[in-house]
């Protein structure tokens, strides 16, 4: 069996705040894996410690949404946050006042099409505030950062180990400067003058690395 558990503790709260290690051994525990994927390198080590040494492990690092374009840069256009509202409404007050201070538009989307808002941005928002629990922070894929580097749009993240452990050129600030306006003004001011982060984890990387997987010829 190969066991990918990308997501699967949002299911329940009592899973959130464990560690990798724990949870994976937990999960090892009900399933009995033969092979695992992770999205992470901290989930990686996690599972280092957490399962068996027979368990195969796989870092497969979540691919960016292949319809997003290659060049939607615009340093005029908004600031942007595309992605599920849970990670991010304990900032939308003071991100959006820094943004007024900069004279900038800031657009916040939370819909399945939320994608479609990166064309034009000048910088995507990847925080991790709300939500922000142990698994998420070191175990979720890193998809919004991924969607920005193929995009070639600055992005400005919070410093989960998820995300910095695949883009450490991605700017980053800690959770609480997102909530006060003066502080996260100037993470932005900052980010908005930054160049984007190299083009990584395509899909058709990922495509590549799963055939691999499942043929059995990678690890």
């Amino acid at each position: 069996m190969i066991f990918d558990p990308m997501d699967i503790w949002f299911d329940n709260r009592k899973e959130w705040n464990k560690t990798p290690a724990k949870f994976l051994a937990d999960r090892f525990a009900v399933f009995k894996f033969d092979e695992l994927i992770v999205a992470t390198p901290p989930m990686r080590s996690g599972a280092k410690r957490g399962v068996p040494k027979s368990v195969r492990v796989h870092l497969v690092p979540h691919h960016a949404d292949p319809r997003v374009g290659l060049d939607w840069h615009d340093p005029e256009g908004p600031i942007v946050y595309a992605g599920s509202r849970d990670f991010i409404t304990p900032a939308v007050g003071a991100l959006t006042a820094a943004a007024a201070q900069l004279g900038r538009e800031i657009v916040f989307q939370f819909d399945h099409h939320a994608w479609k808002s990166l064309e034009g941005a000048a910088l995507v928002l990847a925080p991790r505030i709300g939500g922000a629990y142990r698994l998420n922070r070191e175990g979720k894929p890193t998809i919004k950062v991924a969607n920005a580097s193929q995009a070639g749009i600055p992005c400005l993240a919070t410093d989960c180990p998820a995300i910095t452990s695949l883009f450490p050129d991605v700017r980053t600030a800690p959770a609480s400067e997102w909530l006060d306006a003066d502080s996260i003004k100037v993470h932005l001011k900052k980010a908005l003058d930054d160049e984007p982060s190299a083009v990584k984890f395509t899909f058709e990387q990922w495509l590549r690395r799963m055939r691999g997987i499942l043929c059995g010829s990678q690890s």
